[in-house]
């Protein structure tokens, strides 16, 4: 038995099924009797506007570009600098957790200020982690406030010779501080697949907005680089019942949707692009709408619930330009090569029905510039009058692309 998501989501909320066993919890992390409760940590910083500004009605026509933008940019952190960016995220944290372990090694009788000052230069220190994780995760804690929050409580014990409390502090603190050094840590906030959270919004319209409808597969293809870089994102609250990317025996990144079709052979090589500086994206999207009565005894054991292939997705070929010229060379160069059978406006966004007869089987696809980049949807060799379940109709297309980032009326 099928059920939609709305009714999928009912049982398994009222089963409890979207808490996490076995999640610690950095407030419960206790020393002795004494315990670093981080829920009563004072994390707001001052807004420098807290007024919210109406939407620049410009939106619809930049949002695509700009948004894609931010994946690229988002992309290409993750697969250079993200790994390094955790490094330094975990030696910062260690370094506290050594530096309090110091303290416990004199002993907090012995203790002068300047030892205390030392720890404290250290948590804030850690504190000014990389711009960029904080940026696309910014549910991690403040940790600015820990530091205050740190040298308050040490500062207090030991201003009053309170040494059974300084020791159980120190004790507590250095706890949460390793905790925040550790790689369980780092995988739960950080972790490679799927991507949930702020990276997941990046792909979406809906800012805000926790539990999406999508999941995006992304092919990463930088320019005059061989290899290719995948991974996918999903909302936080779906368990997927299967890798979305499968490597065959070419060596060949396929979707699960079609195992058989790479998602970039038929975009691949529509015209010749060599003259071009060019990265190039292979997203797919998925609508997320059907789960399976069957996957729910796994889900409340622990696994996954959701089967791809019982979705409906569309492919989207993204190709990035130096520049907004070239973009526009380009995307003449697909006229120039292919038939332009009509324009079609699909979520506040016109797209040109184009079709490409040089070579059989014939290519069909929806064409869009935006700035620099130059956007292929659903490259199939189905014409669009004879498309059936599985390929995209006008309609169809609408369905699935409603509130991702091809969607201009969310």
């Amino acid at each position: 038995m099928e059920y939609n998501r709305r009714e999928y989501s009912a049982a398994l909320a009222s089963l409890g099924a979207y808490s996490l066993a076995g999640c610690v919890r950095p407030g419960s992390l206790s020393g002795g009797d004494r315990e670093v409760d981080d829920t009563f940590i004072d994390e707001t910083e001052p807004s420098p506007n807290s007024e919210e500004s109406p939407q620049d009605a410009s939106r619809s026509f930049d949002a695509p570009h700009q948004q894609i933008r931010e994946v690229v940019d988002f992309t290409e952190w993750k697969l250079n600098h993200m790994e390094s960016s955790i490094a330094d995220f975990r030696s910062r944290f260690s370094s506290v957790d050594e530096a309090l372990g110091s303290l416990e090694d004199r002993g907090v009788s012995s203790l002068s200020q300047s030892d205390l000052d030392s720890v404290f230069q250290t948590a804030d220190e850690a504190a000014d982690i990389d711009t960029s994780l904080a940026r696309y995760y910014s549910s991690i804690p403040n940790f600015s406030a820990r530091a205050r929050q740190l040298k308050s409580d040490l500062q207090r014990d030991y201003d009053r010779s309170e040494y059974t409390s300084l020791e159980e502090n120190i004790d507590s603190y250095r706890r949460l501080y390793r905790y925040y050094s550790s790689t369980r840590y780092t995988n739960e906030q950080f972790g490679r697949d799927p991507l949930s959270g702020d990276p997941y919004q990046l792909f979406t319209t809906d800012e805000g907005h926790e539990d999406g409808e999508h999941l995006f597969e992304l092919l990463y293809q930088p320019h005059s680089v061989e290899s290719r870089e995948s991974f996918f994102a999903a909302p936080g609250s779906i368990r997927l019942l299967n890798e979305p990317f499968n490597i065959n025996s070419e060596g060949e990144t396929v979707s699960l949707r079609h195992r058989d079709i790479p998602i970039y052979e038929f975009a691949n090589g529509l015209v010749d692009l060599s003259d071009y500086s060019m990265t190039e994206l292979y997203l797919n999207i998925t609508r997320l709408t059907l789960f399976y009565e069957d996957d729910l005894d796994s889900y409340l054991e622990g696994q996954s619930v959701l089967n791809i292939q019982g979705n409906e997705g569309l492919g989207v070929a993204i190709q990035q330009f130096a520049s907004h010229t070239e973009a526009e060379s380009a995307f003449q160069k697909y006229h120039d090569a292919g038939v332009k059978d009509s324009e079609v406006k699909l979520l506040g966004y016109y797209w040109d029905r184009i079709f490409f007869n040089q070579e059989q089987p014939t290519v069909y696809a929806y064409i869009m510039q935006r700035g620099e980049y130059i956007l292929l949807l659903d490259v199939v060799d189905t014409p669009w009058e004879e498309r059936t379940y599985g390929e995209a109709t006008d309609a169809s297309a609408e369905d699935i692309l409603a509130g991702s980032l091809l969607d201009s009326t969310s």
